[in-house]
């Protein structure tokens, strides 16, 4: 499975980590798998492992949502560690996200879409109805 965000929880304690990956999940668990023998401190999960010396649960990483490219799982990563808050996350900073401009409408569509991510379309003036008047503003995320 590709273009996914994934969590990886620690056997051991209550730790646990959120990433995505544009190539196959299977690659990516392997990746950090290698890293714990390397040197490199390249994977939070393997700085983890090494210092603790705690167990991960390799056979079950869980998919916590699919993307259609790389920035949709970007996007969709960085609002699972904002709502998460992933302990082994602390050292890697998510991106900051900024719609700007964005539309919001009286009815709450900025709302809709942040809260329900996957289904967002773009909204043309010309399906608005009369008390629809968008205004323009910029929101960080």
């Amino acid at each position: 499975m590709s273009k996914v965000v994934y969590k990886a929880s620690c056997w051991d304690c209550q730790d646990f980590y959120i990433g995505k990956t544009k190539g196959r999940l299977h690659d990516r668990k392997t990746e950090h798998f290698k890293a714990i023998t390397s040197d490199c401190h390249v994977s939070a999960i393997a700085d983890h492992v090494a210092s603790t010396g705690h167990n991960l649960k390799w056979d079950h990483f869980d998919t916590l949502a699919k993307g259609r490219s790389d920035t949709h799982c970007t996007i969709k990563e960085t609002l699972l560690i904002r709502e998460l808050k992933p302990t082994l996350n602390d050292k890697v900073s998510s991106e900051k996200l900024y719609l700007s401009p964005v539309r919001v409408y009286a009815n709450g569509t900025l709302s809709a879409l942040l809260n329900g991510f996957a289904g967002i379309r773009k909204v043309s003036d010309e399906s608005l109805g009369r008390d629809e008047t968008p205004r323009h503003t910029s929101h960080e995320i």
